[in-house]
């Protein structure tokens, strides 16, 4: 019987890739540390891109899938996933290709994973995270909370620590969400059949969603993420499609949300460049989240996934 506690000898991390940063190869360095085996998916990088993913892999002896398109993030972490479990993994854990772990990553997981009581219907550990410009932590830290772990409706990909027998019995990733979102569906869907979705309290990672930015409203600092237009139709159109489909399930995930969202406009409108493209895309993200259309393609040339 395999041992179910995370550890180095029973994971495997799946990294993500689109047209790599300079400092990729540094943090895949790092991530390989951690774990058994890395596999890299990365959808159809460009030339320099690729070369440097062939030579760092073979010296690290990491598996590399090459796609001949961008075939987005969730079909991706599906590719990576299935390799994972066929190669007799327990976990697999997801990052992001700008996501960089802090310290000993897997051993919180596994103080995590022994403090929880229901492990048998344990499907996600998320990690909580500071921002990598300020280092501001993410999630509010619960002093008074006497296990290291919260439990959450949904968390980001990145970092999550995924349970690969039940990515069996749950399925894969959307694959027709293409990018955004992706995470808090599977989450959600797994909820929604009795599995559990819990976060690190302690933060085990530096991440970023977007292009943060702060500003100055009113007597408050807010803080604008500066997603493209592009992604801005993305978010809009599955967050609709989810809160159509969890509006009983889960509804204090869609009220809480759709504030978020409309929050999020207003912003753009306020701070953000190319307002009018931006909210001709989100007017079109709310038109097929209403009517389930995923056939229009906006997201051609880019896969990264930036939560």
């Amino acid at each position: 019987m395999k041992n179910e506690i995370p550890g180095k000898e029973n994971i495997c991390a799946v990294i993500v890739t689109y047209h790599p940063d300079a400092d990729f190869h540094e943090r895949l360095v790092r991530i390989a540390k951690q774990v058994d085996q890395v596999v890299v998916v990365d959808n159809n990088s460009d030339s320099a891109s690729v070369a440097m993913l062939q030579g760092v892999c073979v010296r690290l002896k990491i598996k590399l899938i090459l796609n001949d398109y961008n075939m987005g993030i969730a079909a991706a972490l599906n590719q990576g996933g299935n390799l994972a479990h066929d190669m007799n993994y327990t976990w697999a854990l997801l990052f992001d290709q700008d996501t960089d772990p802090i310290g000993a990553m897997v051993k919180v997981f596994a103080a995590v994973y022994k403090q929880f009581p229901d492990k048998g219907r344990l499907a996600l550990i998320g990690a909580n995270y500071s921002a990598l410009r300020s280092g501001q932590i993410r999630h509010h830290i619960e002093s008074n909370h006497v296990s290291g772990w919260i439990e959450k409706k949904t968390i980001i990909t990145s970092g999550s620590l995924l349970r690969l027998d039940l990515f069996e019995v749950i399925g894969p990733f959307r694959a027709e969400f293409f990018i955004d979102h992706v995470d808090h569906e599977y989450c959600l869907r797994a909820r929604s059949e009795g599995f559990r979705v819990i976060m690190t309290q302690e933060p085990t990672m530096a991440h970023s969603i977007g292009a943060p930015s702060m500003h100055q409203l009113l007597w408050k600092s807010v803080r604008i993420t500066n997603h493209s237009a592009i992604r801005q139709y993305y978010m809009m159109r599955n967050h609709i499609v989810l809160s159509r489909e969890y509006a009983f399930k889960e509804p204090g995930w869609v009220l809480t949300t759709l504030y978020s969202s409309i929050k999020s406009i207003f912003l753009i409108i306020l701070f953000e460049k190319e307002k009018l493209i931006k909210l001709k895309f989100i007017f079109l993200g709310i038109l097929d989240g209403l009517t389930s259309n995923f056939n229009r393609r906006l997201l051609a040339n880019s896969g990264k996934s930036d939560h």
